[in-house]
């Protein structure tokens, strides 16, 4: 214990020198414990676009509600899935104003493997609360769209979180975003950089 000039003596002496050494070390120990678990957390880097837009979606009537994420980090997400819910603002049948709640289906909603981007798309059709809604009624309920992305993170062989949300003014009609990655050399380029362009309909 380095105890220099001074050390104990008698059989009380070296029973505190005892504890005292030993709840330095345990505590030394739990602190290193905790200061690792801390920082050692898997921690996800997924990249969602600022803005979502509402456009037609492919050679069909309907259009969709769309937006953008991306993988940050050089790593392989597993099995990474998505659920998004939309909130609004709706009378009851007092006239009394209520918040109301609903998932909103995805054309695609799980990846097996996602390495690069992903643009999730909901179809708005009849059984979508988005149908047939102007920009200024779905103003008027207030909407918000939250997502919630869950995946499996191959480095630290444990499942990862993400989490964002989108409102009225981040919404953007008739526009598409814009393809962010190309091959090069024989690799794939993937600009980061881009998520948020977006370009006019053809």
């Amino acid at each position: 214990m380095g105890y220099g000039a001074i050390s104990p003596t008698g059989i009380a002496a070296n029973i505190i020198a005892s504890i005292d050494a030993l709840v330095g070390l345990m505590g030394f120990a739990l602190a290193t414990g905790l200061f690792f678990a801390r920082f050692a957390q898997p921690q996800s880097s997924i990249l969602f676009s600022k803005k979502a837009v509402v456009r037609p979606y492919k050679d069909t009537p309907y259009e969709s509600f769309q937006f953008q994420i991306v993988n940050q980090r050089n790593n392989k997400l597993i099995n990474l899935s998505a659920k998004v819910s939309m909130s609004w603002v709706d009378k009851d049948e007092k006239g009394q104003k209520v918040r109301r709640f609903t998932l909103l289906e995805l054309e695609r909603d799980k990846v097996l493997l996602f390495p690069l981007n992903w643009v999730l798309v909901h179809i708005i059709d009849k059984d979508s609360p988005l149908w047939q809604k102007t920009p200024e009624e779905l103003q008027a309920m207030r909407p918000e769209f939250l997502v919630l992305l869950q995946g499996y993170d191959e480095t630290f062989a444990q499942d990862v979180h993400a989490n964002s949300s989108y409102i009225f003014k981040d919404l953007v009609w008739g526009k598409k975003f814009r393809r962010i990655y190309f091959p090069e050399e024989g690799h794939t380029v993937l600009e980061l950089d881009w998520i948020d362009e977006l370009e006019e309909e053809v």
